[in-house]
């Protein structure tokens, strides 16, 4: 199974160009809102969004596979597990 990947924050930054609604940015300076930041936050919970999706699908087959076994054979030791915590 593939280990889940998170977004990369490290590293050089770049400068790029976003488009975004006049109204929106105006309210966001009103409110000091860094939207350099703000940007950053939403592409990289976006980005862990698209590989959290990724990693389901390339592990797809193995989840069902370990779904089927513990249906098929239960849960690992629990016979030995505790009842009460």
């Amino acid at each position: 199974m593939n280990e889940v990947r998170k977004p990369r924050l490290d590293g050089p930054t770049t400068q790029t160009s976003v488009v975004l609604p006049e109204a929106l940015l105006e309210q966001a300076r009103s409110l000091a809102i860094d939207v350099s930041m703000a940007a950053l936050s939403g592409l990289a919970s976006e980005v862990t969004r698209a590989l959290a999706e990724q990693w389901a699908a390339e592990n797809s087959g193995a989840v069902e596979d370990w779904a089927r076994y513990l249906h098929d054979n239960g849960q690992p030791f629990e016979d030995i597990q505790s009842r009460t915590l």
